[in-house]
């Protein structure tokens, strides 16, 4: 796996864990077939500046520690309701990639931007708060999917897609998530949400002092 590989695990598990926590979400957490593919992949980046953040997560997403879909629910709306965040510019942004993004690239979703904002029961939720909530997410798989085709691109196609990456992040990640984490971190009552805060807000300062540093060493 190449920094590129594990840059895009990371983004991809950031945004399954800033969805909505429905059951299945939940039972999946708890289940843990993740956390080696993420303690590998932050170890690819650096062994140990994710250390403690990572274990922290991990051990607030074990069987008894991760509080009940109810609760999570709730303090997802919660945490996620007030939060100020630039949604028309960010939207319009995201939106212009998806376009000369190659179609195979594409989430295959229809309406990917904001998702229709109900849950397994059917019920709506407020559609602010799952603006709001879904923003971070498609950051995420945006910087999820721009990381798997840079590992696969060479040469100037590669440099392209590493400008691309860096744009986005020094306009959109940079000025707004670690601040929205930091809210998360005061904010949340419950573990999981607290350390998630600190794990995605120490992920984005890395991505800010390192992207587009060219590897020096592929690991295998």
């Amino acid at each position: 796996m190449n920094r590129s590989l594990a840059r895009r695990n990371i983004y991809r598990m950031l945004s399954f864990f800033f969805r909505y926590p429905r059951k299945s979400t939940c039972s999946l957490t708890i289940d843990g077939k993740w956390r080696q593919n993420l303690r590998e992949s932050l170890n690819i980046l650096d062994e140990k500046y994710f250390e403690d953040s990572f274990e922290d997560f991990s051990n607030a997403c074990g069987k008894g520690r991760l509080a009940s879909q109810q609760d999570m629910a709730m303090e997802y709306r919660q945490l996620f309701g007030d939060s100020p965040v630039g949604i028309s510019d960010a939207a319009g942004y995201i939106n212009d990639l998806w376009s000369i993004l190659p179609e195979k690239e594409r989430p295959s979703a229809s309406g990917f931007f904001f998702n229709d904002g109900t849950h397994e029961t059917g019920r709506e939720i407020d559609r602010v708060i799952c603006e709001k909530a879904e923003l971070n997410v498609q950051k995420f798989e945006l910087m999820a999917i721009l990381a798997e085709m840079e590992s696969r691109a060479i040469c100037g196609e590669r440099i392209r897609l590493e400008e691309i990456q860096l744009d986005f992040l020094s306009r959109f990640m940079v000025p707004a998530v670690p601040d929205f984490c930091e809210e998360m971190i005061r904010k949340s009552s419950l573990d999981f949400y607290r350390t998630l805060g600190v794990l995605t807000r120490e992920f984005v300062k890395f991505e800010e002092n390192y992207l587009g540093i060219p590897e020096e060493m592929d690991t295998s």
